[in-house]
């Protein structure tokens, strides 16, 4: 794999000159946070300090702990990917645009200090420059999104969360056309079978006009069991407006 490092826009002298410790699991999160990040994130954080003092190292068994951690380890530090993660959601949750700002740009310097750490065949970098696409676009600085997600589609075509994430920066950007091939793309890479891919066709389709369409893609992502409902409210909004 070839990740373009000279696209992902941070300076990486800066980057590497920062301790780990600047990056890492330097704060204590709520239980909320704690259970928002994926298992790994948990069994990483379990192992520091931080989580010694305030008792979530509980919850985590020492053996999913240690195993995480080499893993971690051998992957740019990956808990600072953790620690990024967490800023995005406190990003996206804030109505402060300096506090969004803030957050987005911490999001970007602590994924960037596992990028590059990490060897640049890692199944790993999959999450990172979706977790990088997700930072970008809070940012509104559609285009670096759209090269750090398309180059991860490049070189990891099975990962399917950067083809949702590409279409949402098209829909952003009014790119109906492109969101639309791009999870056309994402169908076939998946057969078929992904109910999040269906739910997102049928979104752009609603938004191109194509009710008819969309209630195909909504019914086949409930077969395949999408737990939410957004889809059909929205068509049959759309529907009620048109027969005004």
């Amino acid at each position: 794999m070839k990740i373009r490092i000279n696209r992902l826009f941070v300076s990486i002298s800066i980057m590497l000159s920062m301790p780990s410790t600047a990056l890492g699991y330097n704060f204590e999160p709520t239980m909320a946070e704690f259970q928002r990040w994926p298992y790994f994130c948990q069994a990483m954080y379990a192992r520091t300090s931080v989580a010694k003092g305030n008792g979530f190292w509980k919850m985590v068994p020492k053996s999913d702990a240690d195993k995480w951690f080499k893993i971690g380890d051998k992957n740019g530090g990956a808990w600072h990917y953790c620690t990024g993660l967490t800023h995005l959601d406190q990003g996206e949750a804030s109505l402060n645009p300096h506090e969004r700002e803030r957050k987005f740009r911490g999001a970007i310097a602590d994924i960037m200090f596992s990028v590059t750490r990490t060897d640049n065949t890692s199944s790993w970098m999959a999450l990172y420059m979706v977790g990088l696409g997700r930072a970008y676009r809070g940012l509104e600085q559609y285009d670096e999104a759209i090269k750090v997600l398309s180059n991860s589609i490049t070189d990891f075509p099975k990962h399917l969360n950067a083809y949702t994430l590409l279409s949402l920066v098209y829909r952003d950007t009014k790119n109906l056309s492109a969101a639309k091939d791009v999870l056309i793309a994402a169908d076939k890479i998946s057969n078929g079978k992904s109910a999040e891919i269906n739910y997102f066709l049928g979104l752009v389709a609603v938004d191109l006009g194509d009710l008819e369409e969309a209630r195909r893609y909504a019914d086949k992502a409930r077969k395949l069991g999408y737990p939410l409902k957004g889809l059909h409210n929205k068509i049959k909004r759309h529907e009620k407006e048109r027969n005004k």
